[in-house]
């Protein structure tokens, strides 16, 4: 077990096995967190790949090398040097320990659920956690503890919402400023659920998915948007930086534009071409004569 000139221990036990293979293949320097929590209690680490710019690690149970079934997190790192991507787009950016600049990316769930995780830079290394099917206030503490070691003083998502506001058939909505980081709460009866959110925002509600309940629209300060779906207990982000990233409110026009009993979100920014969020899905070949002429979304 790697131990410090004091003789503690340097990483959770749970990495022991894979520590003498990850120390002699990798040149990188390697995050690992001294505790994980008692939720991995039982759970093995695989080191599913490792040379000297990098080293992948699967959390799950037994030997694990990614499975939906066993697979329950992960932890990774790359040489910035060999990344090819923008690791920043289409991430919602949050605080890490020492001035770092995290990245959360959500899960996305089919037949299967990938994993929810948080990516950051440190040394000219571009380092990542994440859990399966998991949102940012569960890879939030994990992505602290790679850091900074221990699970000391990380920040934790607001777990009760104040007052009300904008209620919808039983949920409501509220931005919660936190610890340097803002959060989207949504509550209902049943719990409360949270998001981190870019900013300061003011919320508007609309209906974009044709299911007869209103939506969220957060309105960004400087007069960017960002999307949420909602649905009982649940937030689902639509990021399309090409569209979001651009529009305010009043620039989202509305209308069932093919027919399909679904009401589309339509980009009257550049006029006749339209970009519209439908059932989740970005579609940016359909045209329409006069963008204006549809009401705005809002109620």
């Amino acid at each position: 077990t790697p131990t410090s000139p004091s003789g503690s221990r340097l990483v959770d036990p749970i990495f022991e096995p894979i520590m003498s293979d990850l120390v002699e293949f990798t040149e990188l320097p390697i995050a690992l967190p001294l505790e994980i929590g008692e939720e991995f209690d039982g759970l093995a680490a695989t080191l599913l790949d490792v040379d000297k710019d990098s080293y992948g690690i699967i959390l799950g149970f037994g030997e694990c090398t990614g499975g939906t079934a066993c697979r329950v997190g992960s932890i990774d790192a790359i040489a910035l040097d060999n990344i090819d991507y923008d690791i920043e787009a289409d991430g919602v950016p949050l605080p890490l320990p020492g001035r770092r600049t995290g990245y959360f990316f959500d899960a996305a769930c089919g037949a299967n659920c990938s994993d929810g995780f948080i990516r950051w830079i440190d040394s000219d290394v571009v380092y990542s956690v994440g859990l399966k099917a998991a949102r940012v206030d569960d890879v939030l503490p994990f992505a602290w503890a790679t850091i900074r070691g221990d699970l000391t003083n990380t920040p934790t998502a607001p777990d009760r919402c104040i007052g009300a506001t904008t209620p919808d058939e039983g949920r409501a909505a509220q931005v919660a400023p936190r610890r340097n980081i803002t959060w989207l709460l949504i509550c209902s009866e049943d719990g409360v659920v949270a998001e981190v959110i870019a900013g300061r925002s003011e919320l508007e509600w609309l209906d974009i998915d044709g299911d007869s309940s209103r939506d969220i629209v957060l309105t960004n300060e400087g007069g960017q948007s960002r999307l949420f779906l909602v649905s009982p207990m649940s937030v689902q982000p639509v990021l399309d930086n090409e569209t979001f990233t651009r529009l305010t409110v009043g620039d989202m026009r509305c209308g069932d534009t093919d027919d399909d009993g679904f009401t589309e979100i339509l980009d009257a920014v550049d006029g006749a071409r339209m970009e519209f969020i439908n059932q989740l899905l970005v579609d940016r070949s359909t045209l329409v004569d006069d963008v204006r002429s549809l009401p705005t979304c809002l109620n």
